[in-house]
């Protein structure tokens, strides 16, 4: 017991930073974080440089030595350091909030006689600075573990334990989405029982209805991607055991292949309870994906037909009985929200045309293009640039955010942060569609016996990697018109994710053989 929790501490230390920040308040608030969060990330430290996972046939000093090479090599290493160093700096360089801090700003222009405008600025105006710096401390909360858990994902685990990270990711979900049905259930009026009552919607652990539905999408789609990969791992397994008649056998192998639908299940309800109208235009998207990606996988793959029609029916039953739960579990108010979408507000919302946010952080980000305001600095410099009529409209609840995350990581961390932050994300993905690209080449060449089912540039893939990748993207969509991003535990699953998506792809293909 001992030697296996000692072989697998990476990936249950990387997980134990990763959950906590979902469960300490959605990891959106400092003072829920720094109490238990530096503690984690300390040893998630220790075990990414010395507890790596060992590939068979590795001793530890052998596994340290490679993990330590890799991460010396890797420019994702130095991508990440360089963001950190754009971070870290306006502790030491911060300004005046001409809004926030204008009485003190005056009483120093007074006793010196210099401008107003020349006491706000930082000590060098041309480096990264902020205005605020518990604030900033926030944001560089939210970065940390997602930093650290990406770091030690792609080069203390092996290829076994990303998968095993994934699923842990994906039950972690399910839990939250259970603690949510709880909860509503006790009529309770905050997050974990809180007794201040919240004026909005709230589910799970998250005060805010988006970033959970943001959160619980992307973990529906880890889930569909979990689910499928077990399909396959169980398909490969010798059909014959001696030990068990005919019928445990295909019980048993049916459990071992479908069991992921249990916490898919519970996370598909809990976007639902979530009410977040973004969220649930993903998640049916997402949904009617994975319905399709099965059935095509059945209709043409190389087994034979009575078996393929035997699966589809029940896919198509399954999906006839899932559609007759959510008609019947669906929460009283989801209805409402539903008939509240509609296609022009969406593009108005994510084109930023009915909001002055938009104009607002673009007006920032010209006037601080290389670093921008720090974190947090938008809510800060925002009243300065309103016109008139704003002002009079000026948003009061979530005004503080311009509710697209892409556009306001620009504003606040300029040009440089924003190219470093994309950086990071190709350096996590390169690898991916680089064996996607391989495993393409070689499927054309493979006989029709042992070929992916078509249309191959899709199955090609492994499954585990294909819906990390959908239910990432699924997040970049959702970012273009709110504010999922703005929280440790979702930027941790979603950095985090793409370091493990390598772990569902053979190393053969991934190095090059």
């Amino acid at each position: 017991m001992i030697d296996v929790l000692f072989r697998n501490l990476a990936v249950l230390l990387v997980f134990l930073a990763i959950a906590a920040c979902a469960w300490l308040c959605g990891g959106l608030r400092a003072d829920s974080l720094l109490p238990t969060l530096p503690w984690l990330l300390a040893f998630l430290f220790e075990g990414m440089l010395f507890f790596p996972q060992r590939r068979p046939f590795e001793d530890a000093v052998s596994a340290r030595r490679r993990s330590w090479r890799g991460l010396r090599r890797d420019p994702l290493f130095y991508f990440t350091l360089l963001f950190l160093l754009v971070l870290l700096v306006p502790f030491v360089n911060h300004g005046l909030c001409l809004a926030c801090d204008y009485p003190q700003i005056m009483k120093i222009a007074s006793a010196t006689g210099l401008p107003v405008e020349d006491v706000a600025k930082p000590p060098v105006p041309f480096a990264p600075f902020c205005v605020n710096l518990q604030e900033h401390f926030t944001v560089l909360l939210w970065f940390l573990p997602a930093f650290m858990g990406m770091l030690a994902a792609k080069h203390s685990l092996s290829r076994q334990g990303k998968r095993v990270l994934m699923e842990m990711l994906v039950w972690n979900a399910a839990a939250l989405a259970v603690l949510g049905f709880i909860q509503q259930g006790s009529g309770a009026v905050a997050p974990l029982w809180g007794k201040v009552p919240l004026k909005v919607h709230f589910f799970s652990v998250f005060s805010y209805p988006n970033m959970a539905g943001a959160f619980f999408v992307m973990a529906f789609a880890f889930a569909i991607g979990v689910w499928q990969h077990r399909v396959a791992e169980v398909a490969a397994l010798p059909k014959v055991d001696k030990t068990m008649s005919l019928k445990e056998q295909a019980l048993n192998r049916w459990l071992r292949a479908h069991y992921p639908l249990i916490p898919a299940t519970l996370i598909f309800f809990g976007v639902l309870c979530t009410l977040s109208r973004a969220a649930l235009m993903c998640l049916f998207v997402l949904a009617g994906s994975a319905f399709v990606y099965y059935v095509l996988s059945l209709l043409f793959s190389r087994h034979e037909r009575a078996r393929r029609v035997r699966h589809a029916a029940f896919a198509l039953g399954g999906a006839l009985f899932f559609l007759l739960l959510v008609s019947v579990f669906a929460p009283p108010d989801l209805n409402k929200e539903l008939a509240t979408i509609d296609s022009f507000g969406v593009l108005d919302r994510v084109s930023g045309k009915a909001q002055y946010h938009t104009r607002v952080a673009a007006a920032i980000f010209k006037d601080y293009p290389f670093f921008g305001v720090g974190g947090w600095g938008y809510k800060h410099f925002c009243l300065s640039y309103l016109q008139d009529d704003e002002l009079k409209q000026l948003q009061t609840v979530g005004g503080a955010n311009v509710h697209n995350d892409h556009l306001q990581f620009l504003c606040e961390h300029g040009a440089i942060g924003a190219f470093l932050l994309l950086c990071i994300v190709l350096a996590l993905v390169y690898p991916v569609f680089r064996d996607w690209y391989r495993l393409y080449r070689a499927a054309r060449f493979m006989k029709a016996d042992k070929a992916p089912p078509r249309p191959r540039a899709i199955y090609c893939l492994p499954a585990g990697a294909f819906w990390i990748l959908i239910g990432d993207l699924a997040l970049i969509i959702h970012a273009c018109g709110d504010c999922p991003m703005r929280s440790a535990s979702v930027l941790s699953m979603f950095l985090v994710s793409l370091a493990c998506a390598e772990g569902y792809i053979p190393r053969e293909v991934s190095e090059g053989r």
